[in-house]
């Protein structure tokens, strides 16, 4: 679980880093990248709830965006 939450937080600082998507939708992944990985210290299982509740607003959030986005581009002809 952590190396994948590890690899979140590259992936996440990446996007940042290169304004792929918003700015807003980088910084709230790179939280839910860093609550996830604070919910494996032991004490803080109650972030868990955090990271899930964060987690399904990314999701939401980055699915909306990339609908948009395709249903803006036009389409091949082939």
């Amino acid at each position: 679980m952590v190396g994948l939450v590890r690899a979140g937080l590259l992936l996440g600082w990446v996007a940042l880093k290169s304004r792929v998507f918003q700015r807003a939708l980088n910084w709230l992944g790179l939280a839910v990248g860093a609550s996830a990985l604070l919910s494996e210290v032991p004490g803080l299982d109650s972030l868990e709830v955090v990271t899930g509740l964060l987690q399904i607003v990314w999701f939401l959030w980055f699915g909306i965006l990339t609908a948009r986005i395709r249903s803006t581009e036009s389409p091949l002809i082939a």
